[in-house]
């Protein structure tokens, strides 16, 4: 049912990939994150939902002409791992 149901927004389900409960949120969020396609906010919510983790994303400067942006935007995402209280990293 859920598969079906992120049909009607495009967004491809792999049961394998991504677990149920992520999926009902997905789903669930959904209209609001329509709202926001495209957007710096919509594409953290996105990926944080598919994720499980708020990513960081870096746009790259670019130069403005006349005011307002010149030429495509470019952006990187990171993630950093949520790490439990006192847990630690191998070097």
């Amino acid at each position: 049912m859920l598969p079906w149901l992120a049909g009607w927004y495009g967004i491809p389900f792999d049961q394998d990939l991504l677990a149920e409960p992520a999926q009902r949120a997905l789903l669930r969020h959904m209209p609001g994150l329509l709202t926001r396609l495209g957007t710096h906010a919509g594409l953290v919510e996105l990926l944080s939902l598919y994720t499980g983790v708020v990513p960081e994303i870096v746009e790259d400067a670019k130069e403005k002409v006349n005011g307002s942006q010149a030429g495509p935007r470019h952006f990187r995402v990171q993630f950093t791992p949520h790490m439990e209280p006192g847990a630690r990293t191998t070097q």
